[in-house]
């Protein structure tokens, strides 16, 4: 789902994306031992079908162009749920007692949004950042400053961000990108959350229904959501799984950053 690639065409608009999802489970899972139909005889016996018997799968590893969020935001103990995401995305190993990664953002102290790294990523197009629940912490920035216009400006070259959940996702979406998403009332819809028939190709194997767990999972109102996003799993009046397209054109003022426009399809 990466946006067009506007980077370098400066009288037009630009744009990317903006994934919120609810992480409420990891779903990929692997099925050693199932039950299939004897086609040999007449009889109605099963026949048991075992892990060696299934064609070989290639063992899974991260885009080359995926970057995880790894900063004091991220619950990097055992268990915790940036420890659960860098699980799923087969990230990392161990080095002085803690995990590293070439494309981990934000670890060893360093700022990741002020980084030279993130500004070199912000100005070229198609990488993504993965932002597990911001749980510890809460990136401040002047957002009409520069690093506040470096965020907007990662987006709107091309890129994309994906954060799973949680109330600081909905303010740093609302915070840096001026939107004014609402959460439900209550900040509780109690689901379930059914997935839309037309999402994108590569989800069509996900999970058709996403439940309320407890209070973990936020939704937002759907009336709240900005000019050009998509609902992905919902139910009539929230969401808690959506994309939002970012925009933006060059300044008609010189040497005046980039402004914000909605998007054209």
């Amino acid at each position: 789902f990466m946006g067009e690639n506007s980077f370098g065409a400066r009288l037009k608009s630009v744009r990317g994306y903006l994934w919120l999802a609810c992480l409420v489970s990891a779903c990929i899972t692997l099925t050693i031992i199932t039950f299939v139909a004897n086609k040999y005889g007449t009889g109605q016996s099963d026949e048991l079908l075992l892990k060696l018997h299934l064609a070989a799968h290639e063992p899974y590893s991260a885009p080359a162009n995926l970057y995880l969020w790894w900063g004091p935001e991220t619950n990097h103990r055992f268990a915790g749920s940036g420890e659960r995401v860098r699980q799923l995305l087969h990230l990392g190993t161990i080095e002085g007692g803690e995990w590293r990664d070439p494309m981990f953002l934000g670890n060893n102290g360093v700022e990741t949004f002020a980084s030279s790294r993130f500004r070199r990523i912000s100005e070229q197009c198609c990488s993504t950042i993965l932002f597990p629940p911001m749980e510890w912490s809460f990136p401040v920035f002047n957002v009409h400053k520069i690093v506040g216009q470096r965020i907007r400006n990662f987006v709107a070259n091309g890129n994309i961000f994906v954060l799973t959940g949680g109330i600081p996702a909905i303010e740093f979406i609302n915070a840096y990108f001026f939107y004014t998403m609402e959460l439900a009332d209550g900040n509780y819809s109690p689901g379930p959350f059914r997935r839309l028939d037309k999402v994108p190709p590569q989800m069509r194997d996900t999970p058709k229904i996403l439940p309320q767990k407890g209070i973990s999972v936020t939704a937002v109102k759907k009336e709240s959501l900005p000019s050009g996003a998509t609902v992905l799993w919902g139910t009539p009046r929230t969401t808690p799984v959506f994309m939002i397209k970012f925009c933006e054109a060059q300044s008609p003022d010189e040497g005046m950053p980039p402004v914000k426009v909605l998007p054209r399809d």
